[in-house]
């Protein structure tokens, strides 16, 4: 009987062997096939400015594509099937076999074509949605529906503390053809972006005028409250015209004047400046100049005109994309194209449009394809748009047909999630966040943990969990806690050591309703226990345990400790005196800040702001091809109010984005000395895409330090680095509080 199945084995096993191998180089074909389709959808959609390109939905089509090449069994076939795809929404694409010539001559010019503009992309960072907040991206010359319902900010700023629920109204005169919108109201500063995301959150009108006119708005500013927004926008083809802007205040029953800067617009040295104040100026206005008001020369308006461009720079004038897209194929695409009024050259059967748009509508999303569609889409976007790809240890291109093989592999939509963000996790960015569909992880842990020292310590539990804090927890799941993390790392994006360790502590307190896991600890008493905990609790026992720190503390000889992460600005302003009066300052930046942060830095800066370390960028061909940057800043002004006292900000890892941009502005003009560990290295403005299986958030706008050198990956380093230990931790003390507090006395002492 063994000889029997013996033999048998020796007749089957080159059929085995034959199987094996053919499976591996058929899935190695496909593929391929689904990395020349990945590759020719990111220059096509984003980079192509044909009309028909903008009727599809692309989220759809990147399923609907990667299904359709997935079984060419060759490059001739895969040719084939790229064309069927694309020719409808790209006519003037050619694909050939490498080495051969174009079959096929395109006319790329109308006959008349001297009365054609041309149109191409521009990409401002780049424009993925309504989240995109302070990113766009235009055909110019076309209607551009992506600019459509977004307004232009005029003027961003704060008022000072007047009075809880004070009476302001704006004034300006106006006049357009067409219809406008004006917008003026008030919000929290920190919440800037939900007025891009839905501009009517604040007062706004319509109003029409074909000559000026005074226009008058109210509104009221509360202490929670008090960022005025002026924003106007063009609703039809002619242009708003704006001028002599005024803000007043009603206090004891008097109206009062609040400075605008150049209201009037009659500063002739702004003229070819862009106007507005505030800190978002890399928000992307139209307003390009001021303009002679009608025929007085000495007299300024603005001019509010939907813009033809983004930026200066242009692609050639007939500028062909030429790529090789796999080792047999290679294509030829034009990025400018011709254009009228209604129309971009050549014009294609609507019928073979039609056919792809209902196909596209019935693509249903099934594992893998899925997850190779998203994959499609996000390794474009980072392809092309990513702004840290020189600080970045990997090749992204390099990245893509690993990634796809990888996704190909899973057997489930929760393995492919786990792989997705593995893959993702290689860009570093501390920003980016997976929000899918397929994410059962929606629970937490009733504790919070955190490393010190390199161990695992719990630093704070539910009161129906009886661990003690300061324990130091041994096993999870039956592992050692090193070991469990190191299998989670790898899943967690981040570009520094501190943040990583944050992210990772997040990531592992969160699990499946219900779910339990073991943990194994050693009490501050040196017990050993075990308890099973479940992942039941909605959201974390907290964010930050800074978080519950106090706003403000009375230090010995006279130092004000004062905690900028749970300070709103009112009563941090209620407390302005007794800071003044202090010997020294202690804030508190080891979380996110509140309100009160950026008033805090201009009683901070002696001198007027000129630092522009924000570099938004400009994009006008694929693979990242001759970038320009929009470098910006936030033109700070000094407050009437100035400390001079000897200064400490306290910060570390968790100090991310907006708290990394105070460090900053602290390190450079040298606004106190910081004491603790480096920030997390992650900031600049996020952006976000939908995905087949989700959406993903990251980081779409570039942050250097003001002499160039890199931030991202880095972050704000301290002046003096202190660490907290377990035992420190155990006894209730913070070091690097206490480390501030021995600086300044013996600063103090000495002046």
């Amino acid at each position: 009987m063994k000889q029997s199945i013996f033999r048998l084995l020796i007749v089957l096993l080159p059929f085995l062997l034959f199987y094996s191998c053919y499976t591996n180089i058929n899935k190695q074909r496909k593929v391929k096939n689904i990395s020349a389709f990945t590759k020719l959808y990111g220059y096509v959609r984003w980079f192509h400015p044909s009309d028909e390109a903008q009727k599809i939905d692309w989220k759809k089509f990147a399923v609907y594509g990667v299904k359709k090449v997935e079984n060419a069994p060759n490059d001739q076939a895969l040719r084939d099937s790229l064309l069927k795809l694309f020719r409808p929404i790209a006519p003037t694409l050619s694909i050939m076999l490498v080495g051969e010539k174009a079959t096929q001559t395109i006319n790329y010019k109308p006959k008349n074509h001297k009365k054609f503009d041309k149109t191409y992309w521009q990409h401002f960072g780049v424009y993925l949605g309504k989240a995109s907040n302070s990113y766009r991206s235009i055909r110019v010359n076309r209607k551009n529906s992506l600019l459509q319902g977004k307004p232009d900010l005029l003027y961003l700023d704060k008022l000072p503390i007047i009075a809880n629920y004070a009476r302001v109204r704006l004034s300006f005169d106006a006049k357009s053809i067409d219809n406008f919108k004006a917008y003026f109201g008030f919000i929290n500063f920190h919440k800037i972006q939900e007025f891009i995301l839905n501009p009517n959150i604040i007062n706004h009108n319509q109003y029409q005028s074909s000559e000026w006119t005074k226009i008058k708005i109210e509104d009221f500013a509360t202490s929670n409250k008090n960022t005025f927004i002026i924003a106007f926008q063009q609703n039809g083809l002619n242009p708003v015209f704006i001028d002599n802007i005024k803000i007043e205040y009603l206090e004891d029953e008097v109206w009062k004047t609040y400075p605008i800067e150049n209201g009037s617009f009659s500063n002739y040295l702004n003229k070819n400046k862009q106007v507005g104040s505030g800190k978002y100026d890399y928000y992307k206005s139209n307003i390009k100049r001021l303009l002679i008001k009608d025929t007085n020369k000495d007299n300024f308006c603005i001019r509010i005109k939907k813009t033809d461009s983004l930026f200066a720079e242009t692609p050639g004038e007939y500028d062909i994309l030429q790529k090789q897209i796999t080792k047999g194929l290679r294509i030829k695409l034009p990025i400018v194209l011709h254009t009228n009024e209604n129309d971009t050259y050549p014009i294609l059967d609507s019928g073979e449009l039609l056919k792809l748009k209902e196909a596209i509508e019935k693509v249903e999303y099934t594992h893998p394809y899925n997850w190779l569609g998203s994959y499609t889409i996000v390794w474009n976007v980072f392809q092309h748009f990513f702004p840290y790809h020189e600080e970045l240890d990997v090749q992204w291109k390099n990245e893509l047909i690993p990634g796809i093989m990888s996704l190909y592999n899973t057997q489930s939509n929760q393995q492919a999630l786990k792989e997705f963000r593995r893959l993702m996790s290689k860009t570093k960015d501390g920003h980016l966040t997976i929000k899918s569909l397929y994410d059962e992880r929606d629970y937490f842990l009733p504790i919070r943990w955190q490393w010190i020292e390199d161990q695992l310590v719990i630093i704070s539990s539910h009161y129906q969990v009886d661990i003690p804090k300061g324990s130091i927890v041994n096993k999870i799941a039956g592992q050692p806690a090193k070991a469990y993390f190191n299998k989670i790392g790898p899943l967690v994006p981040a570009p520094t050591e501190g943040f990583h360790n944050y992210k990772m502590e997040m990531y592992t307190l969160k699990g499946a309703y219900n779910d339990s896991i073991e943990l194994t600890i050693k009490t501050p008493q040196e017990r050993t226990q075990s308890f099973y905990l479940r992942f039941k609790r909605k959201t974390p026992l907290f964010n930050n345990p800074n978080d519950s720190l106090p706003r403000f503390r009375s230090l010995k000889n006279g130092i004000t400790y004062c905690n900028m992460g749970t300070l709103p600005e009112d009563i941090y302003i209620k407390h302005l005196e007794k800071l003044k009066s202090s010997s020294a300052l202690i804030f508190d930046l080891r979380n996110y800040p509140g309100s009160a942060a950026y008033t805090i830095i201009r009683n901070l800066m002696p001198l007027e702001d000129t630092i522009k370390p924000y570099y938004m960028p400009q994009t006008i061909y694929p693979d990242r091809k001759d970038v320009n940057y929009n470098n910006t800043g936030w033109n700070l002004k000094p407050n009437e109010v100035q400390f001079k006292q000897p200064v400490v900000f306290l910060t570390n890892a968790m100090a991310i984005s907006y708290a990394e941009s105070i460090m900053l502005w602290v390190k450079h003009y040298g606004l106190g000395t910081i004491i603790g560990q480096p920030t997390a290295g992650t900031n600049g403005n996020i952006n976000m895409i939908g995905l087949p299986v989700g959406k993903l958030v990251f980081t779409g706008l570039k942050v250097e330090f003001p002499d160039g050198t890199q931030h991202f990956a880095r972050g704000v380093l301290p002046d003096i680095e202190v660490k907290q230990t377990v035992e420190a931790f155990r006894e209730g003390r913070d070091l690097q509080l206490e480390k501030a507090v021995e600086f300044l006395n013996k600063r103090i002492k000495s002046e």
